[in-house]
């Protein structure tokens, strides 16, 4: 009996072309396709479908996870038997959608006709109608249907244990996302030879021959990639540094001129040009417009100092000068 392990992401680590050609070479023989998959690409599923649906004695074993598109594979009516803890995931069909109304309208209808087809695909191995298989699984939400489920159900019959500590390992690797491959033993692995036409198709890569040429280019930008992030790691670190020392400065130059104003109230205080209510009014004109409360404080007057009787007899001052009568007698006095 020839084995598949179906083990990864439809479309991707698993091609419709890749398992068509394979079962193709094996369908003269016995088959047991094993899955452990999350889903994938619906159109490649169906192509699958159509492939193990050619074939005359194949048996679908899910070990783990066969969901989405990897569910529809699972049921297309083939024996199924399903391993103890395992699980099938049917949905409504999705995709990204972007466009304006009339194409998000024709991407809506894709989406149904797409949910009336695999409805159709797995009503009979369900044992009900599109119509049923379409009230019940394609709602928008996910159902999952455990093993001893789907075995109650008629569905799947349950398979032999084997190679539990492999089976659980898959379990864990599909939950968790696990693509690295490192419990798998799937023999559909896609090509690891490189498209050198494609890599050629990028300017960085257009002058490399070989699959040693690309890797060695690739790498020599990893290192420049790396050399400029050391530099834009130490620029972005001065940079900081320097808006620091913008700030420190920006501080200091704030609290000499908090200093140099005050300074100005206090000297007009003590010239007495203002007093101590009009000091906090200043206060508070200086922090809204400091140029023209400075240029206020500046013009007021020092106050005119008291007359003093010297001055009053010296003529001086602002008390009433001398009469024409006192004055006439100093001449007098002086002429003597």
């Amino acid at each position: 009996m020839a084995k598949i392990l179906l083990y990864g992401e439809i479309g991707w680590e698993v091609t419709s072309k890749e398992v068509v050609t394979w079962l193709q070479e094996h369908g003269g023989e016995p088959i047991e396709m094993h899955m452990n998959s999350s889903g994938g690409d619906v159109f490649e599923a169906i192509a699958i479908r159509s492939a193990v649906l050619a074939c005359d004695d194949v048996t679908i074993v899910v070990d783990a996870l066969a969901a989405s598109a990897a569910a529809v594979i699972s049921l297309c009516g083939k024996p199924l038997k399903m391993a103890e803890y395992s699980r099938l995931m049917i949905h409504s069909a999705s995709s990204y959608v972007y466009g304006n109304s009339k194409q998000v309208e024709e991407q809506l209808d894709m989406l149904n006709s797409i949910d009336d087809d695999l409805a159709e695909m797995i009503a009979g191995k369900i044992g009900k109608t599109a119509e049923e298989v379409r009230e019940a699984y394609f709602d928008g939400k996910d159902h999952w249907l455990e093993a001893s489920e789907c075995i109650d159900m008629g569905i799947a019959e349950k398979a032999e244990a084997k190679g539990t500590e492999d089976r659980l390992a898959a379990v864990y690797d599909c939950l968790n996302g696990r693509t690295d491959g490192m419990h798998s033993t799937n023999p559909i692995k896609p090509n690891n030879d490189m498209d050198m036409t494609k890599i050629q198709a990028v300017a960085a890569f257009k002058d490399c021959s070989t699959e040693d040429e690309v890797v060695a280019k690739a790498q020599e930008q990893s290192d420049e990639l790396e050399a400029q992030n050391a530099e834009i790691e130490e620029k972005n670190k001065r940079i900081a540094e320097l808006e620091a020392e913008v700030e420190s400065f920006k501080e200091e130059k704030e609290e000499a001129q908090a200093q140099a104003d005050e300074k100005e109230i206090a000297d007009a205080l003590e010239s007495g040009r203002i007093s101590q209510t009009q000091a906090d009014i200043y206060r508070d004109l200086i922090k809204s417009d400091r140029e023209n409360a400075l240029k206020m404080l500046a013009s007021i007057p020092a106050p005119a100092e008291p007359a003093r009787v010297e001055d009053f007899i010296k003529g001086e001052g602002d008390l009433p000068k001398k009469s024409y009568f006192q004055s006439e007698m100093d001449e007098i006095a002086k002429r003597k």
